[in-house]
C-alpha cells in the first residue's frame, strides 16, 4: 500500500463528529480575496491556463451547448410569465430562488432520470451537504478553508461501481477521502452555488474550492493507477453559479507539467435571467442534461479503468 493510501487508512476517526457541524456561512474571513489568495496557493485557479484554452476544452463545451433537450411546460419560464418571473426573482433570498427557478436553472439529474432523459441510473444528488468525508485543504494542522457546502452537487453512487472497484477504493475512501464527498457520493462532477445575499464572483469561488477538492480525489486516483498524464488538459467537473439574474456555467480542467498539477476555470458560457434575454433561458437546463446524458457517463466509464488500475488492497489479518 502506498504512503498515500496509508495516511488514509490511518485517519482519525474521531474527527467525524466535528465534521458534523455545518459551517458558517456568513463568516467573515470567508470572503473573495482570502478565498482566491488560498486557492491560487494550492493551484486550484479561477482562471484560464495563461498559455490559453486548450483547444480538447473548448471543443468539449462547445459540443456541450450544442445539445438539445426537451424543456418542461407550464412553468415559470413560458414566455408569457417569465418576465414576472424576473420580476419575482428580485425580491427572493437564496432559498425562494431555488424554490422558483432552481429545477429550470439545474435540473436535477434525478428528476431527469425519472423522465427518461438520461438512461445512466447512477447519480448520486445532494442539497446542501457539508462534504465532512473529504480531506480538506490543511496548512499548519488546521482547515485554511471550510469544507464545501454547494447548494446542489451530483456524483456518482456506490452502486455506479462493482464490488471489486468498491474493495479496490476502500482504503482511500475513509472519513478523510479523495474520492468520496458526502457518506453517499463519489467522485462529485457538478456542483451549483446560488448567490443572491453574496456576490455571484463569490458563489463562483465556493464552486472552485469545490471543483479542485473533486479534481484533486480524481487525480489522485489516476496517480495512484500509474495514470496521471491522461487528465493533461482533460476537463474532470463542471460549475454553474447564477443569482435571481445571471448564470455561468464553468468546467474545470486539470494540466500536468512534468509532474506538477494545476486546476484552471473555464468560462464556457454566461447570460442575464431577463426579459431581453428570454431566449438564452434555457441554456443552463439543457447544458446540465448533456452533462447527464452525454458527458458523464463517458467520464464514469473513465474512472471505472482507472479503478480497475488500481494496486489490490492488502488481506486484512482474521483473527484466530
Amino acid at each position: 500500500m502506498s504512503d498515500w493510501a496509508r495516511e488514509r487508512e490511518d485517519a482519525d476517526w474521531a474527527v467525524q463528529e466535528e465534521r458534523e457541524r455545518s459551517p458558517e456561512r456568513g463568516d467573515g474571513a470567508y470572503n473573495f480575496a482570502n478565498c482566491t489568495g488560498f486557492l491560487d496557493f494550492y493551484e486550484m485557479h479561477t482562471r484560464d491556463h495563461q498559455a490559453g484554452v486548450p483547444e480538447v476544452v473548448q471543443a468539449l463545451c462547445r459540443d456541450l451547448l450544442e445539445k438539445d433537450a426537451e424543456t418542461p411546460r407550464d412553468t415559470v419560464f413560458e414566455v408569457k410569465t417569465f418576465p414576472k418571473t424576473c420580476e419575482r426573482l428580485l425580491m427572493k433570498d437564496p432559498s425562494g430562488v431555488n424554490r422558483l427557478i432552481g429545477e429550470l436553472v439545474v435540473p436535477s439529474a434525478e428528476t431527469a432520470r425519472d423522465r427518461g432523459l438520461t438512461e445512466f441510473d447512477h447519480y448520486s444528488v445532494s442539497m446542501g451537504d457539508v462534504w465532512k468525508w473529504m480531506l480538506p485543504l490543511i496548512e499548519n494542522e488546521r482547515e485554511e478553508m471550510r469544507r464545501p457546502q454547494p447548494d446542489y452537487a451530483v456524483g456518482f453512487l456506490a452502486d455506479a461501481f462493482t464490488e471489486e472497484q468498491l474493495r479496490k477504493m476502500e482504503p482511500y475512501s475513509g472519513i478523510e477521502s479523495y474520492f468520496r464527498c458526502t457518506a453517499s457520493m463519489y467522485f462529485p462532477f457538478l456542483t451549483t452555488e446560488i448567490a443572491t445575499s453574496k456576490p455571484l464572483d463569490m458563489a463562483d469561488v465556493e464552486n472552485t474550492y469545490s471543483a479542485g477538492l473533486g479534481a484533486g480525489g480524481v487525480v489522485g486516483l489516476f496517480r495512484e493507477a500509474k495514470r496521471e498524464e491522461e487528465l493533461h488538459e482533460q476537463v474532470v467537473a463542471f460549475s454553474i453559479s447564477h443569482s435571481h439574474c445571471a448564470v455561468r456555467i464553468y468546467a474545470h480542467y486539470v494540466m500536468v507539467d512534468d509532474g506538477k498539477v494545476s486546476y484552471y476555470r473555464h468560462l464556457v458560457r454566461e447570460y442575464e435571467l431577463t426579459p431581453a434575454d428570454i431566449e438564452d433561458r434555457w441554456t443552463s437546463y439543457k447544458f446540465a442534461l448533456a452533462l447527464y446524458s452525454n458527458w458523464a457517463p463517458e467520464y464514469h466509464r473513465r474512472l471505472c479503468s482507472a479503478i480497475d488500475d488500481l494496486p489490490d488492497p492488502p488481506e486484512l489479518d482474521t483473527p484466530n
